[in-house]
């Protein structure tokens, strides 16, 4: 689709506002009819180019983000996530959205599909707040080990575990 450098900072400028003006912007306030049922859909129009982001859930959630050019499909991105609450802990969930939707607002040219590599807010500088990245892994200690030998700062693992129900049928 990128005829020229032109038409690629178009789509990336066009996609940067798109996500600011939706869900970074407002939330689920910005919720159009969906076309799915039991769906959120979120859109922005402007021009020859046409985003939708549909997703399902609230604390856990998926979804797709779609940009359409001239009615065709040129860009698409799925996601997913949730909130995971610690045992006793009754934080407001919302809050945490409220972080990541200001997070999104700050998305730069370079990774325009999301919020910036690093993000804090006040009250992660002071160390009110958790910063994390979950990795896959066969051992955790020998990542963190990885880490800091890299001279990445690493704290200590932080073993995070759910407990799967099954569906009732």
């Amino acid at each position: 689709m990128w005829i020229n450098q032109t038409s690629r900072e178009q789509f990336v400028d066009f996609l940067l506002e798109a996500k600011r003006t939706t869900y970074a912007g407002q939330g689920d306030e910005a919720t159009v009819t969906p076309l799915v049922p039991g769906s959120k859909q979120l859109e922005y129009r402007d021009g020859d180019y046409l985003y939708r982001d549909i997703y399902f859930g609230m604390a856990y959630f998926v979804g797709q983000e779609v940009v359409f050019h001239r009615e065709l499909a040129v860009w698409s991105m799925s996601y997913a996530g949730g909130v995971m609450p610690r045992s006793g802990d009754n934080s407001d969930p919302r809050a945490i959205y409220a972080f990541l939707r200001l997070a999104l607002r700050h998305g730069g040219k370079d990774e325009p599909y999301r919020g910036p590599a690093a993000f804090t807010r006040d009250f992660l500088a002071r160390g009110e707040g958790l910063a994390m990245l979950v990795l896959e892994g066969k051992n955790a200690e020998a990542d963190v080990a990885a880490f800091r030998r890299a001279g990445i700062a690493a704290d200590s693992v932080l073993y995070v575990v759910r407990k799967a129900v099954a569906p009732a049928h």
